[in-house]
């Protein structure tokens, strides 16, 4: 069995600099995990985006344009704060950096959870878009509910956590890996 301390002290995760600060608590790991999912985020959602261009047209209006687009740079831009946050030590300036995440994660949270009613049917805006079917809808799902929920919620609770807890370990059972 695999645990979460030896998990992180992988390879992979020094090599694309994740979770590697001095103290590596569990909202380390939240975030770090978060700033995964972000990243593959920044890969998934331009093809859902092709998808949906190829299968609906690009013809969505000002509004839907408007609203990928600035939740896309969002999303790129609070991936790279989540790795960021993932590596550091809880000075006043990288709690401001979880502070943001936090403000970020809370409002995308909430757009997630439209975004899957939305996507379902259960709840139509017109302004924003039309419940897509087919090769558009099975696209959406693996960008925006799959990938981009999970995402949203793990930054939500890291920097929670993380601004709670200073960036330091609160439980005498925490998992917490220390580094020389």
């Amino acid at each position: 069995m695999v645990s979460t301390a030896s998990c992180f002290e992988r390879a992979i995760f020094r090599r694309v600099r994740l979770c590697q600060g001095p103290s590596l608590t569990l909202s380390h790991k939240i975030l770090g995990t978060a700033a995964v999912l972000g990243f593959v985020f920044t890969a998934a959602h331009p093809v859902t985006v092709l998808v949906t261009v190829l299968h609906d047209g690009a013809a969505w209006g000002v509004t839907a344009w408007s609203l990928n687009v600035a939740g896309y740079l969002a999303g790129v831009g609070f991936a790279f704060l989540c790795q960021e946050v993932s590596n550091k030590e809880a000075t006043e300036e990288v709690k401001r950096m979880a502070f943001w995440i936090l403000v970020w994660s809370s409002i995308t949270f909430g757009v997630r959870v439209l975004d899957i009613l939305m996507l379902t049917g259960a709840v139509v805006i017109e302004e924003i878009y039309h419940t897509p079917q087919g090769p558009t809808l099975y696209a959406n799902i693996v960008s925006e509910i799959v990938v981009a929920f999970p995402y949203a919620a793990l930054a939500l609770l890291g920097s929670a956590r993380f601004l709670r807890d200073n960036g330091r370990t609160t439980q005498k059972n925490e998992n917490i890996i220390t580094r020389s």
